[in-house]
């Protein structure tokens, strides 16, 4: 059995699953030839700064820039391609061979934001408007097409409206395996020892840019804190420049650091718009014993928490209720569940 993953970059979301598949592929019986391996193929195209590592770290995975003739090969001929990339000529020249191809995909129809700068407003209008454009027209129907007709071929749709997207799309029900970002998990356990009425400590890390809403969190959190004898703590980390808000401000960091933020707090807020496709630090705190609250909108709160964990983005006044009853402990308990990069590998290959 031969498997490649084939991704932009060499990043953080994808590594813990690639491992994961890599070790399950390692001892699986080998095809009639006597191969097989597991390659990350480094297409170079860059990724989020944060999110992106050097094929010369350590990471327990076997890396190959696309440009080396041991990465076209297995791009090319290998059993099993699972790619985030929309390239259609290679998809179907793998179909014409009757080799496996998995494309692995945030949503396709993000809102488009407009803003008026003579009146300095912004608006969104809904992402399928995309599909009167010609060209984006044709490709998503050429898309369609091999989905839908090639029977190795697999969408794995990151969160619950990037499946919605599909289906908008007539991508077939059957071909469409709900998925997500699958992170590290924690080195350590964590005992869920606060009780209610003890201090809260909220915590919210990432890039601190307008679709992740953290005013809204520091807003809610002084709304919350109005009711309630014993004020919510929260730590605000900016991931990108250098932000920790009692309220503490920190800015960047390494994602060693938010994670030991992570277990030395009790609840992550995640308040992001429709453009976050996922979400993975929503992934990272349930992975650190964290309860999380989150939002309608983006891709892993609606896809991992209890339907009463959430909130619709910019509802400061909804998110500071869920606070109070987070500090009364009165909402369900969360966990990571079955969305481990282990469980996920053990999925991937039973589509093989």
């Amino acid at each position: 059995m031969t498997i490649s993953f084939y991704m932009n970059c060499v990043s953080l979301h994808q590594l813990p699953l690639a491992r994961e598949v890599s070790m399950l592929v390692t001892g699986v019986k080998c095809t009639a030839d006597g191969e097989s391996g597991f390659l990350y193929v480094d297409a170079g195209v860059g990724g989020q700064p944060m999110q992106t590592l050097k094929a010369s770290d350590d990471l327990g995975v076997k890396v190959a820039k696309i440009d080396t003739e041991e990465a076209r090969e297995a791009v090319e001929t290998w059993d099993v391609v699972v790619t985030g990339l929309r390239d259609l000529e290679l998809i179907e020249r793998r179909e014409s061979k009757g080799l496996r191809t998995f494309y692995y995909s945030e949503r396709w129809f993000k809102p488009i934001e407009i803003g008026l700068k003579v009146f300095g407003l912004k608006f969104s209008i809904p992402g399928w408007v995309r599909m009167f454009a010609p060209r984006y027209g044709r490709m998503a129907m050429r898309f369609v097409k091999w989905a839908n007709t090639d029977p190795g071929a697999r969408v794995l749709a990151i969160g619950p409206h990037a499946r919605r997207d599909f289906l908008r799309m007539s991508v077939r029900d059957d071909k469409i395996i709900p998925w997500g970002y699958f992170v590290s998990p924690s080195v350590e356990k964590r005992c869920r020892c606060r009780k209610a009425g003890d201090p809260l400590k909220v915590l919210w890390a990432g890039r601190d840019i307008p679709l992740k809403h953290v005013p809204d969190i520091e807003c809610a959190v002084a709304l919350a804190n109005k009711n309630l004898s014993k004020e919510i703590g929260c730590s605000l980390i900016d991931t990108q420049h250098a932000l920790f808000v009692t309220f503490t401000k920190l800015t960047g960091v390494s994602p060693a650091v938010v994670r030991e933020a992570m277990r030395e707090h009790d609840t992550f807020v995640f308040a992001s718009n429709a453009y976050e496709g996922w979400g993975a630090v929503v992934s990272e705190a349930l992975e650190e014993g964290m309860n999380v609250i989150g939002t309608w909108e983006c891709g892993a709160a609606p896809a991992l928490l209890p339907a009463a964990r959430l909130y619709h983005c910019g509802d400061e006044r909804a998110l500071a209720q869920l606070l109070e009853k987070e500090y009364n402990n009165e909402l369900p308990q969360c966990s990571i569940g079955e969305w481990t990069a282990k469980n996920a590998a053990k999925r991937l290959m039973e589509m093989i």
